[in-house]
């Protein structure tokens, strides 16, 4: 039999069978079913997310059907044949002819039902599609839409109540919603007018954009003391209403109890049932709860001390409230990004915090989303980096939108201090930050306006450049150590440097491993991601013109890469960072009106920068005057005093501040750690009397600092390698004006086995000077100084002090102007405390008399003229 016959007999039997007409009854029933339950489900504003699940059903249902109408072979009479194969197809069929018009009708049901079929499977593939990209009905964004008519106090209102809405949305399983800072940004970057909000169709243009499923589009309508707040569905990718709107009304105050009923209505599609009290927060307690929400507002705002404060005043009403003690932990943790010095402060309580944020959320009914969180930040906090990674990693799988779970994961990639064995004979470390990279410039796209993310992105470009113009690299624990907290390094072992270095990607070299050509490539790519950076924060200068906050990080970025220039490179180019950064800081106070004591202090800093004495004296007068009764001056007001050889006032203005330094380092002898006791006070001394001049001052405070390291009963060789660590900790200058002291200082070094420097050494021999043997050592040690300061690149402003002055006392005044001409272009820090400042104004008075030995006396006039200017009250014989 031929393969035409075959066919022909298989047709012949589905006809016989009526297959055919049982394929079309069942296609028939299914479309009519869909669209039905379609309009139904339209009409009524019932879920409609059973759409894709019914037609995957009937799907896949239809080969059962024609499986079941091959095999129940039904006859004319509606009796059942179980003869599929013994019936003579050749003898042909005893039943009676269909009628001419039924087979035209079979024939058209048929063609009808296999469109029927083709567009179900295309419309299935679709939604198959569009359910793994973005579920219309898992992914929200909330948006305040203008209606005709509306007053500016109707969308405010509905502003704010999208920012309710969507934080009663967070941390729910199954649904992702774009945070309400992320959807403030959207709405600012749409360039809408302050106080507009955008059409219908913009919104859902935003909402694309976001790649969300759908859009919850409120309009409110406040009239006689009562609000309406509506609600409507949209599907994003469809572009069409979810069924009716949602209508509440109620007092315009009561804005949590207005959104309420639409959060309950939203998670009902996405089968979670809450109430109204799970809605509103964690905390039974509205004042808590009030509280928190405010804590909220101000750290969205970058308002760290009033977040700080509001979350405070939320756990002292309700100390079992887990989401305030979490982020009051974030918040602190934010402030310890931004000021580093305060890790070691503020790194115990952050630790406490997360832990007790995870034990209460066992105690009340918490948001799956946020417990996650807390887990998450706990780990991350307690040194388990590779939990927290997994952690962040799964939030983030759950809701690409989460801009906390971006901005962590980056952080425990940035962090993460431990390295890893790749080989049995190689390690690396555990740190990527490529991915960080990546997830700060996501931060980035989320919400332009969240600095932290750019301080983010500048920190590691800031690594890779270190380490290729500087050979400064960070070091990291050896594989097996137990996870320990970044702020606590208590029995590390012995660490290894590994240098970030920008190339295709970001890799990890041994420093050894960076030669000359490695370096100028590394150098070249980390300046271009540098460039990356400066693009990013333009942008959002540009977007937000009238805002302090772009122009303050732009200034931060100038800083930086004008703190890396050091002080050789071209005094053009370090001036061209300064006046760039000036007109930043400028700017950033402008529109601040009610600018912080910081800020006028950081403008002062750079009006003297610029050259500009007398308004930097006026802004310094101008900061002092807006710190309030009792609270320490900004630390960059102390580099002012300094300057103008004021130290006694700048101890008073700062006193408060000294509480925050703490003393302590690894023990030589033991591996553990050895607290140097109280010396903050004398510590401060030495470093203010020293960085002005003030020699009789600053003698007395060494003796005590000595006398207190000799009372601690710690070992000669403990001694000495505290002595090693405070001298780059402030007693450089103080030790270059008493001659007793550096020798007490220094004494027992040898033995420890600790190297002098060479310019201490330098110091050591001038002061024995009286022979002609200790002069020709102190000028060679001084050649060997100046020798390696040329080769070190990441020179200090003190190092270049120190050698001046040396070469003065050995007789070299050409030497000694070539060393101090550098503290002229050195990028000194303008925000922190900066003592070289202070070194600054001196080195003005060493290069009057170096040049007048030389015989330049037109430029030792003007050096003496600008310390004059500084200084008028000077005493030659202080220093």
């Amino acid at each position: 039999m031929s393969m035409l016959d075959r066919i022909q007999r298989l047709a012949a039997e589905i006809k016989r069978r009526r297959v055919l007409e049982v394929v079309a009854v069942y296609g028939g029933l299914s479309f009519a079913f869909l669209e039905g339950y379609g309009i139904v489900a339209g009409n009524l504003g019932v879920g409609r997310s059973l759409e894709l699940p019914l037609t995957l059903l009937f799907l896949f249902g239809l080969p059962v059907v024609v499986a079941c109408g091959w095999i129940f072979d039904v006859d004319a009479r509606g009796r059942v044949r179980r003869t599929p194969e013994s019936a003579d197809l050749d003898a042909g069929d005893d039943r009676p002819a269909v009628p001419r018009r039924r087979r035209w009708r079979l024939r058209t049901a048929a063609f009808a039902t296999a469109i029927l079929l083709v567009a179900s499977t295309w419309y299935t593939t679709k939604m198959i599609e569009a359910g793994s990209l973005s579920d219309p009905r898992g992914s929200y964004v909330v948006l305040p839409i203008r209606t005709p008519g509306s007053a500016p106090e109707d969308r405010r209102a509905a502003q704010e109540a999208a920012r309710r809405l969507t934080r009663q949305l967070q941390g729910w399983e199954n649904v992702s919603v774009v945070e309400d800072f992320v959807v403030e940004g959207m709405l600012a970057r749409s360039g809408l007018a302050d106080g507009e909000v955008p059409t219908l169709a913009e919104a859902l243009d935003m909402a694309a954009e976001q790649d969300v499923g759908t859009l919850v589009g409120l309009s409110t309508d406040i009239r006689d003391g009562r609000a309406d707040l509506q609600a409507a569905l949209y599907d994003v990718g469809g572009r069409e209403l979810l069924g009716p709107s949602l209508l509440e009304s109620g007092a315009p105050d009561s804005v949590d109890g207005l959104v309420t009923p639409i959060a309950q209505h939203v998670l009902q599609l996405r089968a979670q049932g809450v109430s109204p009290a799970q809605l509103r927060g964690e905390s039974p307690n509205t004042a808590a709860h009030a509280a928190f929400s405010a804590g909220l507002d101000a750290l969205h705002d970058w308002r760290l001390a009033e977040a700080e404060s509001r979350f405070r005043e939320a756990i002292r009403i309700d100390s079992l409230f887990a989401s305030a003690h979490h982020k009051l932990a974030l918040t602190l943790y934010w402030s310890t990004v931004r000021d580093a010095h305060r890790i070691v402060v503020e790194g115990p309580e952050i630790a406490r915090l997360s832990r007790r944020a995870v034990r209460l959320a066992d105690l009340r009914v918490v948001r799956p989303g946020f417990r996650a969180h807390f887990e998450a930040f706990a780990a991350f906090w307690a040194g388990e980096y590779d939990e927290a990674r997994a952690r962040y990693r799964a939030l983030l799988a759950r809701d690409p939108h989460d801009l906390d779970a971006w901005l962590l994961l980056g952080s425990v990639e940035f962090y993460d201090p431990s390295l890893a064995r790749v080989s049995p004979l190689r390690v690396l470390p555990r740190r990527n930050l490529n991915v960080a990279r990546r997830a700060f410039e996501r931060a980035v796209e989320l919400a332009p306006e969240w600095q932290v993310s750019y301080g983010l992105l500048t920190d590691i470009d800031d690594a890779l450049l270190a380490a290729a113009l500087h050979g400064s690299c960070p070091a990291f624990a050896p594989p097996g150590e137990k996870p320990r907290p970044m702020f606590d390094l208590t029995g590390v072992g012995e660490m290894a440097a590994f240098c970030p270095v920008a190339e295709d990607s970001i890799v990890w070299l041994r420093p050894e491993q960076l030669d000359a050509e490695r370096r100028r490539r590394a150098v070249t790519a980390a300046l271009s991601l540098a460039g990356r950076t400066r693009e990013l924060l333009e942008r959002w200068a540009r977007v937000y013109p009238d805002q302090a906050r772009p122009h303050e990080e732009l200034a931060d970025w100038f800083e930086r890469r004008r703190g890396l220039l050091g002080c050789r490179a071209d005094p053009e180019e370090v001036d061209r960072h300064t006046q760039r950064l000036f007109r930043e800081v400028e700017r950033s106070v402008a529109l601040r009106p009610d600018a912080a004591p910081s800020d006028l202090a950081s403008l002062a800093v750079l009006h003297l920068a610029t050259g500009d004495v007398r308004k930097a004296r006026a802004t310094l007068m101008a900061a002092l005057d807006r710190v309030p009764a009792g609270a320490p001056a900004p630390r960059a007001a102390t580099n002012l005093l300094l300057a103008f050889g004021e130290p006694e006032r700048a101890l008073r203005l700062t006193e408060p501040l000294w509480s925050q330094d703490t003393y302590a380092i690894r023990d030589p002898d033991g591996g553990g750690v050895l607290d140097l006791g109280d010396i903050a006070a004398p510590m401060a001394r030495l470093r203010h009397f020293g960085a002005a001049g003030k020699s009789a001052e600053a003698g007395r405070a060494l003796a005590a600092l000595l006398e207190h390291l000799d009372s601690a009963e710690f070992s000669d060789r403990q001694a000495a390698f505290a002595q090693r660590v405070l001298l780059g900790m402030g007693a450089e200058a103080a030790l270059a004006l008493d001659a007793k002291s550096r020798s007490r200082w220094f004494r027992g070094w040898e033995d420890a086995g600790l190297e002098v420097p060479l310019v201490w050494r330098g110091f050591l021999a001038s002061d024995g000077a009286a022979s002609s043997t200790a002069a020709f050592r102190a000028a060679a040690l001084l050649d060997s100084a100046v020798v390696r300061i040329e080769a070190d690149t990441a020179a200090r402003p003190v190092d270049y002090y120190l050698t001046g002055l040396l070469a003065l006392r050995t007789g070299r005044p050409g030497r000694a102007v070539r060393l101090l001409d550098r503290l002229e272009s050195c990028p000194l820090e303008f925000r922190g405390l900066e003592p070289a400042w202070g070194l600054r104004t001196l080195a003005m008075r060493h290069l009057a008399d170096a040049l007048e030995s030389i015989g330049d006396t037109a430029r030792a006039r003007d050096a003496r003229a600008r310390f004059a200017a500084l200084r008028p009250d000077a005493d030659r014989g202080e220093h």
